[in-house]
């Protein structure tokens, strides 16, 4: 305790030090882009404390920052340390080196806040209570409504594809469909006139022939003549009726082909001494068939038939039509002689006569059609032939 003039002074002894007052911290000035450096002292860009909630509005593309910041000792200014932090960017304090500036590369679009603090010697840290808040604007490109009108623009493009796309098809399927009424309607026009004129014609000649094979006195020497005259024109107008049963459409049904085979098949063995036995599906479903499929398996149906006549020596012979899941198939049986069934690749021999020929036409006809035809028999116990058509098989053409 010291007395003096204008009073009494007091001197702890037991206080070791005096307590310093906080460093000032300072943010100095800051760059983007390496274009001229702004301040952020007071009066300037700066805010004081009770103004940090405003934010400083960045270039839309930072490829660079440069911070510059200081603390003022002016008792030991060589002790002080400094270092900064990027709130968005760093994740912990970074120490300055003594360059008391901080530097950054590019930055991506968002929020950032810049705090310095400081110490003397091994001191504690104080914090600046100043920082620097700003924030890198969203490219135009990735904004939400930018994107949602992307969006919106990207649906608008794929519904007007998928529209294009499928009005194409509509026109394509049109102008198919367009066609194939065309060439239905043709082929009903041949069909009529060929019914109409050729059939006409052919059942005129047929009928003056017979008339004349009838009075054989007033033929004459002619009779023989007249006769083949009369036969070739029933030939000629039995393949007229199957023409025009193959060209017309209205006959491109199941219905209407089982019906005319079964029909064919009564006819062929109507004056002959073989037993028919037809077996036709009592149920026949809904199903379509093309001219082409119609007319081969018509064919190979026929020339089947003929074998059976010609060559199986047969008292009986049954047509059975059956209709499975995934074909459709016609199944024609004798009790003839039968007979030693060639190899399909192998050479046919001079000798084996119209036969083989027929079932090898049997099968280019099947196979034309995407069918199959199988032929079962051997020596003296009757033959099997099979005629199977698979369903939606495209037809196989010949280059």
């Amino acid at each position: 305790m010291v007395c003096a003039s204008e009073g009494v002074l007091n001197a702890n002894t037991r206080q070791p030090e005096v307590e310093h007052a906080p460093m000032p911290l300072y943010l100095e000035s800051t760059a983007f882009n390496g274009q001229p450096p702004f301040s952020l002292l007071r009066g300037e860009l700066w805010s004081p404390p009770e103004t940090n909630h405003l934010v400083f509005k960045a270039p839309v593309d930072v490829r660079s920052l440069e911070i510059h910041f200081t603390a003022l000792n002016f008792a030991t200014p060589g002790e002080i340390q400094l270092r900064h932090k990027l709130d968005g960017f760093d994740s912990d304090w970074v120490d300055d080196a003594g360059s008391r500036s901080a530097r950054y590369g590019r930055l991506s679009y968002g929020n950032y806040r810049f705090h310095i603090a400081a110490r003397n010697g091994r001191g504690a840290w104080q914090e600046a209570a100043e920082t620097f808040a700003f924030v890198v604007p969203t490219p135009f490109y990735l904004q939400s409504w930018v994107i949602g009108l992307f969006v919106v623009a990207a649906v608008a493009l794929v519904a007007r594809l998928v529209r294009l796309v499928s009005h194409r098809r509509l026109r394509f399927a049109l102008a198919r469909l367009e066609q194939q009424q065309a060439l239905e309607r043709e082929r009903m026009r041949i069909a009529r006139d060929m019914h109409d004129e050729m059939g006409s014609k052919l059942t005129k000649i047929s009928f003056l022939s017979e008339h004349v094979r009838v009075d054989e006195a007033s033929a004459g020497p002619l009779a023989d003549k007249i006769e083949s005259i009369a036969r070739a024109s029933r030939d000629l107008l039995q393949t007229t009726d199957e023409i025009v049963w193959v060209v017309n459409p209205r006959n491109d049904t199941l219905e209407n082909l089982v019906a005319y085979l079964g029909h064919y098949a009564v006819e062929c063995f109507q004056n002959t001494q073989m037993e028919c036995e037809l077996r036709l599906p009592l149920e026949i479903p809904p199903c379509s068939f093309s001219s082409e499929t119609r007319h081969n398996l018509f064919l190979a149906f026929e020339e089947a038939l003929n074998n059976v006549l010609k060559h199986s020596a047969a008292t009986k012979v049954k047509i059975e039509m059956t209709l499975h899941p995934q074909e459709r198939e016609v199944k024609i049986t004798d009790n003839g002689k039968g007979f030693e069934v060639p190899d399909p690749e192998a050479a046919v021999p001079p000798s084996s006569g119209r036969r083989s020929n027929g079932l090898r036409n049997m099968r280019q006809r099947l196979t034309a059609i995407g069918g199959e035809r199988r032929v079962t028999s051997r020596p003296g116990t009757g033959t099997t032939v099979s005629l199977r058509i698979r369903l939606n098989q495209t037809p196989l053409r010949k280059p």
